[in-house]
């Protein structure tokens, strides 16, 4: 159990970093912490497959300076003008490509159901890809806490919701959203990003499913 633990852990680590990197870069920050390494370290035991993009990430994000960075970064999420990788969820899947649809409303629905609250000092709407991430890794979060405590069931419940939520809520549009940040960014280092973002988000209900298996056999 404690092998299983620990690869949870990782996948855990996997959504928050890569959802960190989505927000503004910060070089300094990045480095201090040592981001790279660690993103690279959980990728390896859990997503094998992603980590020559994160990589190259490492590789592109050293190369361009933190201005070209920015540059880019506000292009392809924040505007003024169009964006040209809208980061929200609603944008992909309501019929009018609107921002703050019915689908932003059955997210925060979800989140809610899972007994999480939006923090108020996030000012973007429920469905951005950040929050989406980072959603999935407060749910992995609660799995591995409920296996440490004996609760498997309660750890098998919320494998199921990560499963449901990917399935709903984030796989329909990812795969549309890394689209238009490879066909858009300017530098690689997004490039690489969407790369590596993808391959995670692709392989994760397999992994759910492989969990689930290993919490079955032990309830």
């Amino acid at each position: 159990m404690e092998e299983l633990i620990q690869k949870e852990q990782h996948r855990a680590d996997c959504f928050r970093l890569l959802a960190a990197s989505l927000y503004e870069p910060n070089k300094k920050l990045m480095q201090e912490e040592g981001f790279f390494n660690s993103l690279k370290t959980s990728l390896r035991v859990v997503y094998p497959d992603a980590l020559t993009y994160a990589e190259q990430m490492e590789r592109s994000f050293n190369f361009y300076s933190e201005q070209e960075l920015l540059i880019d970064y506000a292009a392809l999420f924040l505007g003024p003008l169009e964006l040209k990788a809208p980061p929200y969820g609603s944008v992909y899947l309501e019929r009018d490509r609107r921002l703050m649809g019915d689908t932003t409303l059955a997210v925060m629905e979800y989140y809610s159901q899972s007994g999480l609250t939006t923090d108020e000092d996030f000012k973007e709407p429920a469905d951005h890809i950040t929050a989406e991430m980072e959603f999935i890794y407060y749910l992995i979060f609660i799995e591995v806490k409920s296996i440490q405590d004996g609760a498997l069931d309660r750890a098998v419940t919320f494998v199921g919701r990560q499963k449901e939520f990917m399935k709903r809520f984030l796989t329909p549009w990812i795969e549309e959203f890394c689209e238009k940040i490879r066909d858009n960014a300017q530098t690689q280092y997004y490039s690489d990003l969407s790369e590596c973002l993808l391959m995670v988000t692709k392989h994760t209900t397999i992994i759910c499913d492989e969990t689930l298996n290993n919490l079955m056999k032990k309830c």
